[in-house]
């Protein structure tokens, strides 16, 4: 009998082994599903370029990756711009050329289209806007920008 002891022995450890790892391993997925919900955004690597500044307006095409496959809140589009020193300003913004203006993109490299924003009578130096994007229930708001005018 004592001599069937130390093989029980290996074999309770071996599955108390696994049993361990297979807890560390979902704690490990829980953290880095907690962190990626929290602290990775909806777009990144934003860029504008083709700039047009006329009278009371400013444009420029937009264009980054989308990195989560969240959805958009239609209307909750917010403009923001400021003049060198100046604080941000809310302001009127509108997209201008978007091939799918009511469609929420999957994860990708995507030419967001042509925006626009007022100037609130001063030519800004930077613009930005906000946008909310439902992501699995959870509400998400995402700035992008902010982008430096280029005249």
């Amino acid at each position: 009998m004592d001599a069937g002891q130390p093989l029980t022995r290996r074999i309770w450890m071996h599955f108390a082994r696994h049993v361990f790892m297979f807890a560390l391993a979902g704690l490990v997925f829980a953290v880095l599903s907690m962190i990626w919900r929290q602290a990775v955004p909806v777009v990144a690597f934003m860029h504008a370029d083709d700039w047009q500044v006329t009278e009371g307006r400013v444009s420029a095409h937009v264009e980054g990756y989308k990195l989560r496959k969240c959805t958009r809140i239609a209307g909750s589009e917010v403009g923001y711009v400021r003049a060198d020193g100046d604080a941000w300003i809310e302001t009127r913004f509108a997209y201008l050329a978007d091939d799918t203006p009511e469609n929420s993109k999957p994860r990708g490299w995507y030419s967001f289209g042509r925006w626009q924003w007022n100037d609130q009578g001063r030519p800004p130096s930077h613009v930005m806007m906000t946008i909310q994007h439902d992501c699995d229930g959870k509400l998400l708001s995402t700035t992008i920008g902010p982008f430096r005018v280029d005249r």
